[in-house]
């Protein structure tokens, strides 16, 4: 049995995106230290890899297939997730800018009134954004950082 890290014991996070090999390289990480995860991609299979890590970690997983970047998924995605497993603390984008973006405004206004969050995103060329008090914001190019950066929910 893996036991959690300690910066990440009790938090929840969403993970989504496109780019689905370093969605699931995150993935099997927060299943490692025992995170609780709301997953958004497009590819049924990796969804379904990423379920079966959670199950033999016996962690919540909530795994929804579509486009990460369809407003609509995220008016349903994000009430059930927080239902199944708790508050999101943790978002890990790794996509579009315009998916982030649209993420990104789905979930800061719930972490800037908890004040306590960290939003990750992945990718080449990305641009530092301002974050309301108790919400962090990193850049990362590769799954390894991401999953440190969460830690400072």
């Amino acid at each position: 049995m893996t036991t959690a890290r300690s910066d990440l014991t009790g938090k929840v996070a969403i993970v989504a995106g496109t780019d689905v090999e370093t969605i699931l390289a995150v993935i099997e990480s927060f299943a490692r230290h025992q995170v609780p995860v709301a997953v958004v991609a497009p590819d049924r299979e990796a969804l379904s890899r990423a379920a079966d890590w959670f199950g033999a970690e016996a962690v919540g997983v909530v795994a929804v297939t579509g486009d990460p970047g369809d407003p609509a998924l995220w008016q349903r995605v994000t009430p059930h997730a927080e239902q199944r497993l708790g508050p999101i603390d943790i978002v890990v984008l790794a996509g579009e800018v315009t998916m982030r973006d649209l993420v990104v405004n789905r979930l800061l206004p719930d972490m800037a009134a908890r004040r306590r969050g960290v939003i990750v995103e992945l990718g080449p060329d990305l641009t530092a954004r301002t974050m309301p008090v108790g919400v962090h914001h990193h850049l990362a190019t590769n799954p390894a950082d991401a999953v440190l950066a969460a830690g400072s929910a």
